[in-house]
């Protein structure tokens, strides 16, 4: 889906009429081609994601500035970026399996960053609902490290099972084994620690950094590069002593 490129970022285009435009690295790019003068005629969004966590307020009442300075509700921003995600998801797989699926047919599962309120994840489920592609009872909110966990565990037992050439229908990973997941996202950075107490994963610890988004990309990398590095020696330092 991502024709090669690197990660989507969350980029919104709309219209003047606040309808969708574009998405991603296509949004840029039509987007930073205008002529100066033809950007008022234009909604740009990017980095939004984390307004949901650093709004104190009503949520519902929330408003978003665009890069060029025109506001627009963030209900309306997010709502548009998850229908196009949707869409663009569904289409992707009818391709693939021969005939169209429809919102009935889908299970989603959105992944939020955990450090997230309850009032951000209920933001997002309505958005998600608001789109009309996606059914309530069929929705899953994730916390993003906690999906990452699963991932990696079913990424390192599909491996065994292919270093061993026999189908495993339990997990390798023994009892009193401690992983750390470190993911470094676009708005932040979140550091997992578990451990494999049988049959379940106990937390062992969580550590997260909020990047902010003010001070231009260099700056950006810098930030999560340090803090990164204290992250990965803490986390050594926990796994040798465990």
């Amino acid at each position: 889906m991502r024709n090669g490129q690197d990660k989507v970022p969350t980029v919104l285009m709309l219209n003047n009429n606040k309808k969708l435009h574009s998405f991603g690295h296509e949004a840029q790019n039509n987007y930073y081609n205008l002529e100066p003068k033809e950007t008022t005629k234009f909604y740009y969004f990017e980095h939004f994601k984390m307004a949901l966590h650093n709004e104190k307020e009503s949520l519902a009442k929330l408003m978003l500035q665009s890069s060029n300075g025109r506001r627009l509700s963030a209900k309306t921003v997010f709502t548009l970026s998850l229908k196009y995600l949707c869409q663009l998801a569904i289409s992707e797989i009818s391709d693939q399996i021969g005939f169209k699926l429809s919102p009935e047919d889908v299970t989603w599962v959105i992944t939020v960053p955990a450090i997230w309120s309850e009032g951000a994840k209920a933001f997002m489920r309505q958005a998600a609902i608001e789109t009309t592609l996606v059914i309530d009872k069929q929705l899953y909110i994730a916390l993003e490290p906690e999906v990452a966990s699963l991932y990696c565990r079913k990424t390192y037992h599909q491996e065994q099972s292919k270093k061993l050439n026999i189908e495993l229908s339990i997990c390798l990973i023994q009892a009193g084994t401690n992983y750390v997941i470190i993911d470094a996202g676009g708005g932040s950075v979140d550091s997992d620690g578990e451990g494999i107490v049988n049959p379940a994963i106990e937390k062992l610890f969580k550590r997260e950094i909020e990047v902010e988004m003010l001070f231009g990309q260099s700056e950006i990398k810098i930030t999560v590069r340090d803090e990164l590095g204290k992250i990965v020696k803490s986390s050594i330092d926990f796994l040798s002593n465990s």
